[in-house]
């Protein structure tokens, strides 16, 4: 449970906009939308549209996706630190 707690801490020490951009855009955003346009240009071909909107949607989205991630971990840091158990 300390360890939960340590890492918890960690994570929340980042701050949010660290967060999202570190966790949300950088390891989840770009990744995704490389993989997608390699995997796309690679079944139907490369097209500069195609590249150019999915290096503007991806880091969108990751925002999105790390934004939604900080806030269902906020939940459970504060949980933990109220409570003192994992939350279900």
């Amino acid at each position: 449970m300390q360890k939960r707690l340590a890492k918890m801490e960690t994570i929340h020490a980042l701050g949010r906009k660290r967060f999202i951009v570190r966790y949300g855009i950088c390891y989840w955003g770009i990744p995704v939308g490389l993989f997608m346009v390699l995997f796309n240009g690679w079944q139907r071909g490369f097209s500069i549209i195609y590249v150019v909107s999915a290096a503007i949607i991806w880091p969108i989205a990751g925002w999105v996706y790390g934004a939604i991630i900080w806030r269902k971990s906020e939940e459970k840091y504060r949980h933990l630190l109220t409570t003192g158990e994992k939350p279900a």
